[in-house]
């Protein structure tokens, strides 16, 4: 685990110093779209290595908007006939501030563990809440949350592009 945090801190110091520098060239932000790109990763706490990447999905957002995504299945609680959704869901709400980019983010991850007596699903959830300060272009990692096994943690990579229109 020390290993993992340890690689996590260098390549975020890393992004720091190495990551792109982007901004805004004009002052009217209302309308501004912005181009979240992102990469959710499943990593390994057994060899501290990527596991495989779980999804790349990209989402326009609208300055000041907020957009969400949802990835995953629907189940059933067969004693109640209740549907919860379980998978990967994350919110975004960017904002252009003075030449960056802030972005409240809040992720959440839920997996079924095991079933009860009566055939429901044990439903085991982690959510990360967070705000964030990046530049144009600057790839920012989010998470660390438990995935199914409790050796292995997802991550989501985020990279804001904000679209000159």
């Amino acid at each position: 685990m020390k290993k993992i945090m340890a690689a996590l801190l260098m390549g975020l110091i890393l992004n720091l110093f190495v990551g792109s520098i982007g901004y805004c060239a004009s002052n009217d932000v209302k309308d501004k779209e912005i181009l979240m790109k992102m990469e959710f990763i499943e990593m390994s706490q057994e060899n501290n290595s990527q596991k495989k990447i779980l999804a790349k999905p990209t989402l326009i957002l609208v300055n000041n908007t907020e957009g969400n995504i949802f990835m995953g299945k629907t189940v059933s609680f067969p004693s109640t006939g209740k549907l919860e959704n379980v998978g990967i869901d994350i919110s975004l709400y960017p904002q252009i501030q003075d030449h960056q980019i802030v972005i409240k983010t809040k992720m959440n991850i839920s997996f079924i563990s095991t079933f009860d007596k009566s055939g429901n699903p044990i439903i085991q959830r982690s959510t990360s809440i967070a705000d964030l300060i990046c530049k144009n272009n600057e790839t920012i990692l989010l998470g660390g949350l438990i995935g199914e096994k409790k050796e292995d943690f997802v991550f989501v990579k985020l990279t804001p592009e904000i679209q000159n229109s």
